[in-house]
């Protein structure tokens, strides 16, 4: 029914009512409502697509609204419900830009030679970079500037499919940042965290705007006929929260930007602390036009002042201050058109010298912000990238649609790669970005063949170029320099001491076409390829460090509590009696095979001959000839070079081939695809480290782990390297040197993915082992005194929902406090104003913000939300080994759960100790707003 659509929206919900919500946002029911309410309304008609993209929107802010939550993965399918349906809407819109670019061209002749087609789309660039508002907002206002401009159409922009595209586009993009923030939170696994930021409310500002417009719209049709007077009480806790929100919602870049001074962009982006000062001005000239036309009532300059500033005091607060500039400068005028014929009597001198000097402030902000002009367009370039979000996705679902088959497997891999050669310098962060929010897109997917796979080709190719992020910021950082340097300059130059208007005005208006080509070189150096900082990679220093290894830390210190050496023969044949002698046994195997181990030994010799053949390549690189002698001896010292090259080369392919590889075998492998390596599953052993109980042998780990990954990375990409330069031949090498070349590379490449595969699957397993080890050890003596760990875990799981819901649902009421307005907003006030009864004589319902009930209320709320969120945290950290073990390997998660831990039953009875006394105290707070219900 639609009065309980219409509860859901705007009402206090719980988990499970949030969830029916998405799927009602998801149903086609919601939209036959929307129909049917605007055929019985006036309003404007909207399209049926911008209607899914507003409900597409109000379920992925829900959906992030839930994570974190025991609801979150039942979510995941109306994620992607959400997402074809926004990939589908993207394509065809694409479909339809290009078909109306194609007709446009068909039918469209240019006139204009190449240098005026130049010069006028940098007209066009200057225009979009410092926007001037004065025709669309003032154009029904103002006449023509000049007598050459009498009869002419009026240069409204018209209203082209890519404006209308765009506009869709940014609600996409939305929609794509929501995705990046579900996906990455969502995500713990053992070589990778996500951040795990606060949840949004259901309450947050962005969301209750959209759900109060379908509020209204769903309400304004035949719906409300249907709806009885509970609704009021259901649908007030969002009324509420929405009439406290006293301007439009300010978008995320304008905090980011408040934040961040350097990257706003004054022409495009708000500033609601400097536009809301100039409202008092506007309102005290306004006080004093309007008692001047009280006095000559048709004056035509004192109207179309007061229209102006109407229209100013109009405008969004969260519009950028040039919209509000533009404005002023127009009033401005105005008042000096009245100033010409008014005696002191009716003067408006003084209020158009505080309008001077506020356009002054704002025109000297305008100049300091162009020093950030850089940064603003370096944002918007890295921000550009984010169109590739819909390919990535493309490429995801055609793959698990797909065979998975070698060819579709290398072919993804080729698409990705490419994907990040083709980067220019601006974007590669961002497309760096996307790889890994897909890295954890494709971790919640339904598991399979294909999934394992994708997830593996992600991360490491994520993995592969992110060792290149240095060079790229380096490269940026390089070429920007100079530019940055000369934009400073020349701001510092242009600074004014003059407090003239018209002088400041043009100073301004000179000085945009010189701030347009500093930006528009940086722009062009950030579109510059970013293959060009790829090609230098230096893997850092091979002298390895090695851990000590103290074999005492390997050991355990356990004892057996009995001891069992009185004891029968028929005891003799458990295996428990003899626990002592095989501990001992063990522990003195372990010790042997520490103290023994060759491993560090042959590392070190390895260590030496690394260093050697790197001592040997930078002598001969920086072996240089003196070109002041004569050619004879320079024919000699070339001599000399080359022989050197070649004895290096090869007394390397002898103590390779000593070593014990085989060029020939490598020959056979050298053929293979360089993209196996994108198949090698995850590992950082650091990251599962810290996910474990931790133990005194965990540092000898994550030192040998150190820098492992990125070696073996950086001989990927050296390798490829390798590769195309033996396609050609060397008149330097033979081609029996080169063959060897070929073989013995291919074959330490292959055994370095062989080894890292290995290594990857033994760290999973004593991941398992130490997860299934401390399970053991943390075995409560309830296990012997029949507790049902199934049951246990049953209700563990069904306390854990409450604590949920009752912090869910606590936030929100919160939100709802958070709305009571202050006694001083009242002061100027006669009678107060409520939206309850005025009979209702209740301290908790006439309560206003910061009074001693209302502190009381909010305290006793702030101190539940703790209390359940570090149970939560509590009950989480009891299951966290068993959590994780399902994650290395699932087979293994039910039969940990076998045992009793107990941390685990502690938890669970301080859990329901907790969850009663906040009945008693939700009881009371109950009790105090219960007279609302009462009102009629």
């Amino acid at each position: 029914p639609i009065q309980q659509i219409l509860g859901l929206l705007l009402s206090i919900t719980d988990i499970s009512s949030s969830t029916s919500l998405i799927d009602v946002c998801c149903s086609s029911t919601i939209l036959t409502l929307l129909k049917k309410a605007e055929d019985g309304s006036l309003a404007k008609k909207s399209r049926s697509q911008d209607e899914k993209i507003r409900l597409s929107k109000i379920c992925m802010r829900l959906v992030k609204s839930l994570k974190d939550t025991s609801k979150e993965e039942s979510l995941h399918n109306y994620v992607f419900r959400v997402l074809e349906f926004v990939v589908d809407s993207w394509e065809k819109l694409q479909e339809e830009n290009k078909i109306k670019v194609a007709q446009e061209q068909s039918i469209y002749i240019n006139k204009l030679t190449p240098i005026q087609q130049e010069e006028e789309e940098r007209k066009n660039e200057v225009r979009q970079l410092f926007p001037v508002t004065k025709e669309q907002d003032f154009g029904d206002l103002e006449g023509p500037d000049n007598l050459e401009d009498v009869g002419k159409p009026s240069e409204k922009p018209e209203e082209k499919e890519s404006e209308k595209i765009a506009l869709c586009i940014e609600d996409v993009e939305e929609i794509c940042d929501i995705h990046r923030d579900i996906v990455h939170t969502s995500v713990q696994t053992p070589w990778f965290i996500g951040g795990r930021g606060a949840n949004d409310s259901t309450f947050h500002s962005s969301l209750l705007n959209d759900r109060v417009d379908l509020f209204w719209k769903l309400l304004s049709g035949p719906g409300m006929r249907a709806c009885d007077g509970s609704l009021s009480a259901e649908a007030l806790p969002g009324l509420l929260v929405a009439l406290s929100q006293p301007f439009d919602s300010i978008p995320s870049t304008a905090i980011v930007h408040e934040n961040d001074p350097d990257a706003s962009d004054f022409y495009h982006d708000p500033n609601v602390e400097e536009a809301t000062q100039c409202m008092s001005l506007l309102q005290a000239i306004l006080s004093r036009v309007e008692e001047l036309l009280a006095e000559w009532p048709d004056h035509p300059t004192l109207k179309l002042i007061k229209k102006i500033i109407l229209r100013i005091s109009g405008f969004s607060i969260t519009s950028p201050l040039s919209r509000f500039l533009t404005g002023l400068e127009l009033l401005l005028t105005r008042l000096h058109e009245w100033e010409e014929n008014a005696h002191d009597g009716v003067s408006l001198s003084r209020h158009a010298a505080s309008l001077t000097n506020q356009i002054i402030a704002w025109r000297r902000l305008e100049l300091t912000a162009w020093k950030g002009a850089l940064m603003s367009r370096k944002k918007k370039v890295a921000t550009g990238a984010r169109r590739w979000w819909f390919h990535l996705y493309s490429l995801c679902i055609s793959f698990l649609r797909g065979d998975a088959q070698d060819s579709s497997t290398d072919e993804l891999v080729k698409a990705l790669e490419n994907f990040m050669e083709t980067s220019s310098l601006g974007e590669f962060s961002t497309r760096l970005q996307l790889l890994l929010t897909f890295h954890c897109h494709c971790l919640i997917l339904p598991q399979s063949e294909n999934q394992r796979k994708l997830t593996h080709i992600f991360w490491n190719i994520h993995r592969f170029y992110e060792q290149f992020s240095q060079q790229v910021s380096a490269k940026i950082s390089e070429q920007g320099a100079p530019i940055e340097k000369k934009l400073k300059e020349y701001v510092k130059i242009a600074r004014w001491n003059d407090i003239n208007y018209w002088a400041v005005k043009a100073a301004v208006e000179k000085t945009h076409n010189t701030v347009h080509k500093h930006i528009k070189d940086y722009e062009k150096m950030l579109l510059e390829p970013a293959n060009c900082a790829m090609t230098k990679l230096t893997s850092g220093p091979l002298r390895l460090k090695l851990p000590n290894i103290n074999f005492m830390n390997y050991l355990t210190q356990f004892k057996p509590l009995e001891s069992y050496e009185d004891r029968s023969e028929e005891d003799l044949e458990n295996h428990l009696v003899r626990l002592e002698a095989l501990l001992r046994r063990c522990k003195r195997n372990c010790k042997e095979i520490i103290t023994s181990c060759s491993y560090p030994s042959l590392l070190k010799t390895l260590n030496i001959h690394l260093q050697e053949w790197k001592e040997v390549g930078e002598l001969i690189c920086q072996f240089e000839i003196d070109p002041n002698v004569p050619q004879e001896k320079k024919r000699a010292a070339a001599k000399v070079l080359l022989q050197r090259k070649r004895r290096a080369v090869a007394e390397l392919l002898r103590t390779l081939s000593q070593l014990g590889l085989s060029y020939r075998s490598g020959l056979h492998m050298y053929e293979v695809t360089n993209t196996s390596f994108a198949l090698l599953p995850p590992l950082d052993i650091k990251v599962g480290i810290q996910q474990l109980s931790s133990r005194q042998c965990d540092q000898d780990l994550v030192t040998s782990w150190r820098g492992a990954d990125e070696q073996f990375l950086c001989s990927v990409a050296q390798y490829a390297q390798l590769k195309r330069s033996l396609e050609h031949s060397h008149k330097d090498l033979g081609p029996i040197t080169i063959e060897k070349l070929k073989g013995f590379t291919a074959y330490l490449t292959q055994m370095a993915r062989e080894t890292k595969e290995s290594l990857c699957q033994n760290v999973m397993d004593m991941y398992s082992l130490r997860c299934q080890l401390y399970q053991i050890s943390q075995v409560s003596d309830e296990n012997l005194q029949g507790v049902n760990s199934t049951v246990l875990k049953t209700n563990q799981d069904d306390v854990l929902g409450e604590i949920e819901n009752l912090t869910f649902t606590l936030k929100q009421f919160s939100c709802v406090l958070n709305a009571c307005p202050e006694r001083s907003q009242f002061i100027d006030s006669k009678e107060l104003q409520t939206v309850f009864c005025t009979s209702i004589n209740n301290s908790m319902v006439n309560a206003y913000k910061h009074d001693d009930q209302w502190d009381q209320a909010m305290s006793k709320i702030d101190t539940l939300i703790r209390s359940a969120s570090k149970l939560k945290d509590d009950i989480n950290k009891s299951q966290r080994h068993r959590l994780f073990t399902q994650k290395v390997n699932p087979l293994l998660s039910d039969s940990v759960d076998t045992i009793v831990l107990e941390n685990q039953l502690g938890t669970f009875l301080k859990s329901h100790s907790m969850l009663k006394t906040t009945v008693v105290d939700l009881q009371k707070m109950i009790e105090s707003l219960d007279q609302i219900s009462m009102v009629p």
